[in-house]
């Protein structure tokens, strides 16, 4: 009898704790719960939901990185870099940062899998890697449009309207953001529910011996996660 309702918070705590908050400050304040706030705040969210997503992955094969913050950071720059520094079209801007984030987790998976040095230890050193190949890439500099470079020329690039309409852009009133987590959400849940690759995932989070045993290869299962 007392599993059931265990259980019933397991799955539901979480959700029945956001419905909380949200009614009491609809109730605290008339502004929090329209229209307009409720898209800031779903914009807000959005980027961290894509780092969720990724950490996500990471924890269901029953491991963790603590270097996604970090990668984060590294990617972010270099796409400014890519627009103000070089002028570079939107394709580049995009495919560019994404392969430095699985160039990092293929070095992640090398430490972890291969080497076998614990998540924590290997994702950490990783970590503060990253985060010093960023503050070298930019010299500690913010990047901005036409941003004086260090030889004391200006940059001749600025950031792309096509790009910033990723990130500020809606359609039919919806942010554009809000609209690709909905998508990458709904991605994910199919790709752990329905999917072989999915489901072996979970099968190696939960016993990685048991399995291997099965026939499961977890070694790239975990190299891809």
């Amino acid at each position: 009898m007392i599993s059931k309702p265990m259980d019933f918070i397991f799955k539901y705590g979480s959700i029945m704790v956001i419905g909380i908050v949200i009614l009491f400050f609809s109730f605290w304040n008339e502004h929090f719960f329209t229209y307009s706030n409720i898209t800031d705040i779903l914009r807000s969210i959005s980027i961290v939901t894509f780092v969720a997503i990724g950490v996500t992955f990471s924890l269901t094969v029953d491991g963790f990185d603590l270097s996604v913050g970090s990668t984060v950071s590294l990617t972010t720059v270099v796409s400014a870099a890519l627009m103000v520094w070089y002028e570079q079209p939107l394709i580049v801007v995009i495919v560019f940062p994404l392969l430095i984030g699985v160039v990092v987790g293929l070095i992640n998976a090398l430490l972890i899998v291969r080497i076998r040095i614990p998540d924590l230890l290997a994702t950490l050193a990783i970590m503060y890697i990253v985060a010093g190949i960023h503050k070298t890439f930019t010299k500690g500099y913010s990047i901005y449009n036409n941003m004086q470079l260090t030889d004391g020329t200006t940059a001749p690039g600025v950031f792309r309207e096509d790009f910033l309409w990723l990130g500020q852009g809606k359609w039919l009133g919806i942010p554009i953001p809000v609209i690709l987590m909905v998508i990458a959400v709904a991605g994910v849940h199919v790709f752990f529910t329905y999917t072989r690759w999915g489901r072996q995932m979970q099968m190696t989070g939960g016993n990685e011996e048991a399995a291997r045993l099965s026939g499961v290869r977890v070694k790239r299962i975990r190299t891809a996660a």
